[in-house]
């Protein structure tokens, strides 16, 4: 079951304001940018994921990208609304548990929710 469309971050406009207006946090195993998007009248979380060749050979790259927007999909309720979240997955993650990526999310959208991230 994947995203729908109108939840995935699909043009460069999009992330690149992600990454250069959004809070910007290094979790270890992924880069959080999250930009709140006032102006989106419809409240939808959107998401977009980055894993470039430095991470690895497609597959591994292919599994990254499941594996966040799988986190994505289980706990989005949990981010501000209207918001444009960009994952961008780092070499540790080949090696993470899926419950130390679980742990890692929550604590980064914890944080968003009570605005401690800058």
């Amino acid at each position: 079951m994947g995203l729908p469309r109108n939840k995935v971050i699909r043009r460069t406009s999009e992330f690149q304001h992600a990454r250069t207006f959004g809070s910007r946090q290094e979790c270890g195993f992924f880069l959080w940018n999250l930009v709140r998007q006032p102006e989106s009248a419809s409240g939808e979380r959107k998401l977009g994921v980055i894993a470039t060749r430095r991470f690895g050979n497609a597959v591994e790259r292919n599994r990254a990208r499941r594996r966040l927007k799988s986190l994505f999909r289980e706990h989005q309720q949990l981010l501000p609304e209207g918001c444009h979240l960009v994952l961008v997955a780092r070499r540790r993650m080949k090696r993470a548990a899926w419950s130390e990526l679980v742990e890692t999310f929550l604590k980064m959208a914890s944080r968003e929710k009570e605005g401690r991230v800058q």
